[in-house]
């Protein structure tokens, strides 16, 4: 286990990534605190990745240090938060993940719209319809993007911001609706 953890900061990326793999699937305590660790600070995205789907694993360990995060001053520690609880997709995550799709810095905003249209909750669509109209074209087509993952579900706040007074957003509400079909 030693092993595994201290390769986790190693200069090669190909052994990071199989540690991280081993440790997604081992059982030890341990395992959870040093790939909770390690996420925040790894650069290689396929590294990043791969540490993801070993917190995914350790699925009920990992939440409470994930949900803390959500409310890290670091934008970095709440945009991997944010991806790592996409993955999981719990109804339970929509309340703590919510804030995150108003959130300042525009890469956290993105990675909240996917988990809150992961986690399938009721008010999914209407948390998400709230923001049509913000940001860049990248954070559009992410909320367009997260609106499709909805499907149906989307289809009546869309609707519904198509009578709205902002110009942008009955534009992208129907830019939406037509990603869905």
């Amino acid at each position: 286990m030693q092993t595994l953890i201290h390769t986790l900061a190693s200069s090669d990326g190909t052994a990071r990534r199989h540690a991280a793999l081993a440790l997604g699937t081992s059982r030890e305590p341990e395992a959870v605190r040093a790939l909770l660790d390690r996420l925040p600070v790894e650069a290689d995205p396929r590294v990043r990745e791969d540490l993801t789907w070993a917190l995914v694993q350790h699925a009920e360990t990992a939440e409470p240090k994930l949900l803390d995060m959500l409310t890290s001053a670091e934008p970095d520690d709440r945009r991997t938060a944010a991806h790592v609880l996409s993955k999981i997709g719990d109804p339970a995550h929509f309340e703590p993940l919510q804030p995150l799709v108003g959130d300042v810095d525009a890469d956290v905003a993105i990675k909240a719209y996917r988990a809150v249209a992961n986690t399938g909750h009721p008010e999914a669509a209407g948390t998400l319809a709230g923001r049509l109209g913000d940001g860049d074209a990248l954070q559009r087509d992410a909320l367009t993007s997260a609106m499709h993952r909805l499907g149906e579900a989307a289809v009546p706040a869309l609707v519904a911001a198509l009578a709205v007074p902002d110009g942008d957003v009955r534009a992208h509400a129907a830019e939406a609706l037509g990603h869905i079909g």
